[in-house]
């Protein structure tokens, strides 16, 4: 990670509350440094900016996030994921 005591935190998920909820979160646990996406095609967009971390939902409209995941490992390797998902499918947990 670029920088472990202030982390570049992309946020993408498709649902605005549910965006807004996590944003509102990490920014209550002093973390200063989250944009928020409301798609995978606006991530990758912004990708340049080298995330630290990026938390996203597993099923998003267009590209999916698997995708942003594969897109993303191959320029930054070194980036973190966390997936986020309402699916109780045992296949989407294993991908």
């Amino acid at each position: 990670m670029q920088n472990l005591k202030d982390p570049l935190i992309f946020i993408v998920e498709d649902n605005s509350v549910y965006n807004k909820l996590v944003v509102s979160y990490l920014h209550s646990q002093k973390f200063t440094r989250v944009e928020s996406y409301l798609s995978g095609e606006e991530c990758i967009k912004n990708i340049g900016k080298k995330p630290d971390i990026i938390i996203q939902d597993f099923l998003l409209e267009g590209i999916n996030g698997i995708e942003v995941l594969k897109i993303t490992k191959k320029i930054y390797p070194e980036t973190q994921f966390i997936f986020l998902s309402g699916q109780d499918s045992v296949d989407v947990a294993i991908n």
